[in-house]
């Protein structure tokens, strides 16, 4: 049996309508050195059965199905960790495909950089209303001109050219505005993960703001690729595109806190304040266009008191909030 290089891991939910997509484009990948993993998260619709149909007829070798109840995106990523073997894990979101000859040269870069702990590269965008794939594999290729080059490494250059901190990229990132958190644009070392217990935290939206924050402070070796991998759908009604919620809120509540919970208790809170200062004030701010009771529900987090207390930036928010609220 072949070693196991690349273990994917793709949570499906209730995306009967472009899964098809997502498996065609990793059947045409297909590698006897990488896994896959499907983590079905309860899904309510046909989801299990056209993925059951599409194997059929396009077989993926080394690819393997786990039924769960529904338990969300963090949980069902947490789930397929435990049944991979693969020396680097990718977390794949169901409803995005991967472009032709995407997995050959992953492992490329695998294999002239074997001490990367983390690969970092690009993807491409396209409207979900565009109906751009089929059956034809001309379609995934990156000359495809419904794509449109998006999540671009603007750091790439001769500062971060070859194996460097993952700690010093993510200061440069955030300080230029150019941090990607989504976890499907990295791939990692299984045993990173395993050694810093690395997992996402359940129940939250943003869930890879902490996972990707957390992997890169641990000071790994990360390689800034230029690959562009990923055909990334946009979707009306997704996290990012979809309105206020209570859920956002909170979700952002728990990133800061526990961000500022991690760092304090290893005596390191003066390398993610500003972060956390930053996620923070988002919050405040998305609040504050709805009712006084969502800056309330912040203080059942704790930790944030300590963010609040230090942070004249945050005082000054909650100033604005409490005279945007009542008139003042």
């Amino acid at each position: 049996m072949n070693k196991i290089l690349i273990s994917i891991i793709i949570p499906c939910y209730n995306i009967e309508s472009c899964v098809t997509e997502t498996l065609f484009s990793l059947y045409i990948n297909q590698n006897n050195n990488v896994e896959i993993c499907i983590i079905n998260d309860g899904s309510t619709d046909n989801t299990l059965g056209i993925i059951n149909n599409t194997l059929l007829n396009f077989p993926i070798d080394n690819l393997k199905i786990i039924n769960t109840k529904n338990l969300g995106l963090s949980q069902a990523r947490n789930t397929g960790f435990k049944h991979v073997t693969g020396e680097y894990v990718w977390f794949l979101d169901g409803d995005d495909p991967i472009r032709k000859n995407a997995i050959k040269d992953l492992i490329s870069e695998i294999q002239t950089y074997p001490g990367a702990d983390i690969i970092a590269f690009q993807g491409y965008d396209f409207n979900d209303a565009e109906k751009v794939f089929g059956f034809e594999e001309e379609n995934y290729k990156d000359d495809n001109p419904v794509f449109t080059p998006s999540y671009n490494r603007f750091l790439i250059d001769d500062k971060f050219k070859g194996l460097k901190k993952s700690k010093e990229y993510m200061i440069e990132a955030i300080s230029n505005d150019c941090f990607l958190p989504s976890a499907c644009f990295y791939i990692q070392k299984r045993d990173v993960l395993t050694k810093g217990g690395l997992r996402f935290i359940p129940d939250i939206l943003f869930e890879d703001l902490p996972y990707t924050i957390n992997l890169f402070l641990e000071n790994n070796k990360i390689l800034i690729s230029s690959l562009r991998l990923i055909l990334r759908r946009k979707r009306v009604g997704s996290i990012t595109n979809s309105t206020l919620t209570q859920k956002k809120i909170n979700s952002l509540c728990v990133v800061s806190s526990n961000l500022i919970r991690t760092y304090y208790a290893k005596g390191k809170i003066n390398e993610i304040f500003g972060y956390s200062e930053s996620i923070f004030k988002r919050t405040i701010r998305l609040a504050r266009k709805n009712d006084l009771k969502l800056i309330i529900n912040i203080i059942k987090y704790p930790h944030l008191i300590l963010l609040v207390y230090k942070s004249s930036i945050i005082q000054n928010e909650i100033k604005k909030t409490i005279k945007n609220v009542f008139s003042i």
